[in-house]
């Protein structure tokens, strides 16, 4: 149920899963209402509805909170910045498994150590760099996570980083791939021309 902040609720149905995305809902109700407000736009219940239920489709839009695999459960999110890292820590921090790995590169001009701070200390992290100029070195990735209490070894591609988490992981295990866009499209682009090994 959202409530909008004119106080209307809606039972609200979203095809996509991650916290962030249920945040931004107010203000995408928000614009709905103002929208169908106007005399030169119709905007029904109906097919604010439809719509999103249907965004990755309608959009196109990847890489937030989107499941690849369940067994073991393989996830990635585009969050960056402390501020959406938040919500997908949080989510993280809400999973059932048995073992954490993390896959997880950066950008050099974002709040790293920020970001570092939210994530959790008991996993095992796949420090890599994605395939933009942009990225951060592996090895400055890890040696920033390691003042943060984190550790794993390092990785100088999002595949290799990938494949080593994946072979590691057990079925009740849960493999999280991050902290860039970036890299999410790396694995991303893994998954499309790989899909039947996840």
């Amino acid at each position: 149920t959202l409530t909008s902040p004119n106080g209307k609720e809606r039972e609200i149905e979203l095809d996509l899963l991650g916290d962030y995305q249920r945040h931004n809902l107010v203000t995408v109700m928000a614009a709905v209402d103002k929208l169908s407000a106007c005399s030169r736009f119709t905007i029904t219940e109906s097919a604010a509805s439809q719509a999103l239920r249907n965004v990755t489709r309608n959009t196109g839009l990847k890489g937030r909170w989107q499941i690849l695999s369940q067994k073991p459960l393989i996830v990635c999110d585009t969050g960056h910045n402390p501020h959406g890292f938040k919500h997908v820590a949080n989510q993280i921090a809400r999973q059932k498994y048995n073992k954490l790995y993390v896959v997880l590169g950066m950008v050099n001009d974002k709040d790293i150590r920020g970001v570092l701070a939210l994530l959790p200390q008991d996993a095992t992290y796949y420090f890599t760099k994605a395939s933009v100029n942009r990225a951060l070195d592996e090895h400055e990735v890890q040696r920033l996570a390691n003042e943060a209490g984190l550790k794993g070894d390092t990785y100088p591609t999002v595949k290799e980083a990938f494949e080593a988490a994946n072979a590691n992981a057990q079925k009740d295990d849960f493999i999280f791939v991050g902290g860039s866009t970036f890299v999410v499209a790396d694995l991303l682009t893994i998954h499309d021309n790989f899909r039947n090994s996840f």
